[in-house]
């Protein structure tokens, strides 16, 4: 399997995430997971009804999260040699992803 391939399918376990975590119905689920301290963490969000709601994870998710990050970021820095320092994943209400990276300036 490529590199591309394997970072393709942690960003699709990220998206099913999302969307078991955002309540049934929502405009958007929206997660910011940030690199800082030697670990991954991250903020989770989602819009249902024109209302945005912010709330944690549940149990063990955020463990799940780090550790797809963590996988993530070693894989793109593998494939590209750039080294992400946070990223958005959005995923609309039909199930459409984007995905925001950010990379330190040099």
């Amino acid at each position: 399997m490529s590199l591309l391939e394997k970072q393709t399918l942690i960003l699709g376990e990220l998206c099913q995430i999302l969307h078991e975590e955002a309540d049934e119905g929502y405009d958007f689920a929206e997660c910011e997971y940030i690199a800082e301290y030697e670990t991954i963490s991250s903020q989770f969000n989602f819009m249902k009804n024109g209302e945005i709601i912010r709330r944690h994870m549940s149990l063990g998710i955020p463990g799940k999260n780090r550790d797809l990050c963590e996988e993530l970021r070693s894989l793109m820095k593998e494939h590209t040699g750039g080294e992400w320092t946070s990223f958005t994943l959005t995923l609309d209400a039909d199930g459409n992803a984007t995905t925001k990276f950010v990379y330190p300036e040099d």
